[in-house]
C-alpha cells in the first residue's frame, strides 16, 4: 500500500535592498548612500568609509531608493561627468597608544562601578 504524500511548502525569500555598495575608487564594499530632506528638495550623500570618497547628489526624485542613486552615481563617475571630493576618514590611520587605552578602560570601569552603586 502506498502512503499519502505530503505537500512541500514553498518558502519565498524576500529580496533586500543592499545598504553598502562597492566603491568605484577603492573597490571595497564600504560605499553608503544616505538621504536628507532640504528646502530645495531631497539630497543624497554618497560616501566611502575607506578611501573618503564623497559626493552630494541634489534634487533626487522621491521614488529613488539607495540602489537607484548608486547606479546613477556609478554611471556619472565612469563617464567622468562629475567631480568627487575626498574627505579624510575619521578613525582611520590614527594610532592609539597603550596608555590612552588603559585610561579609557579605567574611566569606563569607574562609570560602571558608579552605576552599580546607584542600583
Amino acid at each position: 500500500m502506498g502512503r499519502r504524500r505530503k505537500r512541500r511548502k514553498i518558502i519565498k525569500k524576500a529580496v533586500r535592498i543592499p545598504v553598502l555598495f562597492q566603491c568605484p575608487n577603492c573597490g571595497s564594499h564600504t560605499l553608503s548612500v544616505t538621504f536628507r530632506r532640504e528646502d530645495s528638495g531631497r539630497k543624497a550623500i554618497i560616501s566611502c568609509s575607506r578611501c573618503g570618497l564623497y559626493y552630494e547628489y541634489n534634487n533626487v526624485p522621491s521614488i529613488y531608493q539607495s540602489v537607484d542613486v548608486y547606479n546613477k552615481f556609478i554611471d556619472l563617475f565612469e563617464e567622468g561627468k562629475i567631480s568627487v571630493e575626498f574627505k579624510p576618514v575619521t578613525g582611520a590611520g590614527e594610532e592609539i597608544s597603550e596608555e590612552e587605552i588603559v585610561e579609557e578602560l579605567e574611566e569606563l570601569g569607574e562609570e560602571i562601578g558608579e552605576e552599580r552603586d546607584e542600583e
